[in-house]
């Protein structure tokens, strides 16, 4: 885990943006027993990025409602953070014990968001966004995890569990507009997005690219429920699965009676690298109004054997083509993650991932 920080660190220390660490094992006391979960109440006090380049920039604070945290009991706890108009921000959170977490992000204006999360034990995040009317927010979700803890999870828990989850929660009043773009890099990882288009004018666009490992697990579920007339929603899923990998694509667009005019586009595609891959791709509409533009596509597959041939026959061999046709697949998704600092963190740790296959 500590690679990734300090590559984390190193990519952002050349920016501009506010790049806060929240490490919440700082909050567990090792002295400290309690039976069950341990709840508490943060509130964000931001700590300014280190001026000199060769230090790191400091770990975000916060204000606690309990005290010390038992190193062995479920840390639980909850935020609210109200997004900056016009400022870029990314927040790393770090844990190697169990988390459950709850935070909520209020945007009313034009903000960048990037929210990575890097674990080492099962973890849940639950987000909620509250979006006014015409606010903006450029979202990047990214999570890691370790490899080796996602394999015992599965071995000991079933396919079922994931080693860590994501559940953003979107509310979005008249004219405001999310882009959400999710990435899952490493080990077993699940993202259950909803997004509730409430008011005319509200546009939700979802973008998420997966590389799975081999035997790791995977699932992607988003829902955009359209309440009012004129809303609008896009779903966009790549997923790579190596050796007897598994993800799972869910897209549910649900359009009330009164949400005439509007507007729902559903796209998942999926590359097996073998036969042993499984991709399961549920791209679902309800649908109660007629006036309206619903579209929904699936595709799932190995690699194009004429695409291949092609590349093979301008001079690249069977494993350059494969790889150049992976990271053109999932580029697709990565080319609109707008945080700089983080799109090259990625584009490193894909390249990584695809020489390995």
């Amino acid at each position: 885990m500590k690679t990734v920080i300090n590559s984390l660190v190193e990519q952002y220390l050349e920016t501009g943006v506010d790049f806060l660490h929240v490490d919440l094992d700082a909050y567990r006391d090792p002295a400290s027993q309690s039976e069950g979960p341990v709840h508490s109440r943060l509130a964000l006090r931001r700590e300014p990025l280190a001026e000199d380049a060769d230090s790191s920039p400091k770990r975000l604070d916060f204000g606690m409602s309990h005290g010390a945290i038992p190193v062995d009991s479920d840390f639980q706890f909850g935020a609210d953070l109200e997004l900056a108009a016009g400022e870029k921000q990314a927040l790393l959170f770090t844990q190697s014990l169990a988390t459950v977490a709850k935070l909520k992000f209020l945007c009313k204006q034009q903000s960048e968001l990037t929210l990575i999360f890097v674990s080492e034990a099962a973890s849940r995040f639950d987000l909620d966004f509250e979006l006014g009317e015409n606010a903006e927010l450029r979202l990047n979700l990214v999570l890691i995890e370790n490899l080796e803890l996602a394999k015992n999870l599965r071995l000991k828990q079933g396919p079922d569990e994931r080693a860590i989850q994501v559940q953003p929660h979107f509310t979005l009043e008249a004219s405001a507009r999310c882009d959400l773009h999710a990435v899952i890099l490493d080990g077993n990882a699940s993202i259950k997005s909803q997004a509730e288009l409430r008011a005319p004018g509200a546009n939700f666009n979802y973008a998420s690219a997966i590389f799975a490992h081999p035997q790791s697990q995977h699932s992607y579920e988003v829902e955009t429920h359209h309440q009012a007339a004129k809303t609008f929603s896009q779903i966009r899923s790549h997923a790579v699965l190596d050796h007897d990998a598994t993800v799972e694509l869910i897209s549910r667009g649900r359009i009330e009676r009164s949400a005439a005019g509007s507007q729902c586009r559903q796209d998942m595609k999926g590359i097996c690298l073998d036969e042993t891959g499984t991709a399961l791709c549920y791209p679902l509409l309800f649908i109660d109004e007629y006036d309206i533009e619903a579209s929904h596509a699936s595709g799932v597959g190995q690699i194009d054997d004429d695409s291949l041939f092609y590349l093979m026959s301008r001079g690249l061999s069977e494993a350059e083509a494969k790889r150049l046709m992976m990271r053109a697949f999932l580029e697709a998704i990565l080319t609109g993650v707008s945080d700089v600092a983080l799109s090259s963190f990625l584009h490193q740790r894909l390249d990584r991932m695809i020489e390995e296959c």
